[in-house]
């Protein structure tokens, strides 16, 4: 059952495959930092227009870069599939820790 779990918590190839192409708007295979902006700053328009400050603008988009930088592993200024894979089954066995689940099935 420990593996039904852990696949269960994978992202499926085509879920992944789906939300990168969604990204990767040139199609290079690989999602470049504009890319990796522009759905977040999409999303946060109307949030960054009600920011108290322009430097809270400018921290909130610091921080999306912070972010690509550190997903980068190869660092390459390019995210590839593998690396964002890799990020969001991170990402999953952190909010497993978060809930309580330290990754030991019992039966």
């Amino acid at each position: 059952e420990a593996e039904e779990g852990d696949e269960a918590n994978r992202y499926e190839d085509a879920e992944l495959e789906e939300g990168f192409g969604d990204l990767d708007r040139d199609a290079s295979q690989s999602i470049s930092l504009d890319e990796w902006r522009r759905p977040f700053e999409e999303h946060t328009d109307s949030w960054l227009q009600i920011a108290d400050t322009e430097a809270q603008q400018e921290a909130q988009i610091a921080h999306y870069k912070d972010v690509f930088v550190q997903m980068d592993h190869d660092g390459d200024g390019m995210l590839n599939e593998a690396e964002l894979q890799y990020e969001m089954d991170n990402l999953r066995e952190q909010q497993r820790r978060a809930d309580g689940r330290d990754g030991d099935w019992e039966e």
